[in-house]
């Protein structure tokens, strides 16, 4: 994993994006990445997370994918309305 990777994390009713500053491995053998968040008013500061505590977004993909799934909301909608 090198810096810049965009990451997401989503528990608890708590949805973030940040990127990845750097990379460890721990004693434990785990690998942490410090992420330095973004956005939504919660703390700035850069945290030390496991890596199976987010989740790596490209964003080209998943911004069109997003694109897609607003679209197909919006057609959805304009039948409620009707």
């Amino acid at each position: 994993m090198k810096p810049g990777q965009v990451v997401a994390y989503h528990r608890n009713g708590i949805h973030r994006h940040g990127v990845v500053l750097e990379t460890s491995v721990k004693e434990d053998r785990w690998r942490y990445f410090t992420i330095q968040w973004v956005g939504d008013g919660l703390s700035l500061s850069p945290e030390v997370h496991r890596y199976d505590q987010v989740v790596l977004i490209d964003p080209e993909r998943d911004m069109e994918s997003l694109h897609k799934a607003s679209a197909l909301s919006r057609v959805l909608n304009s039948y409620e309305k009707q």
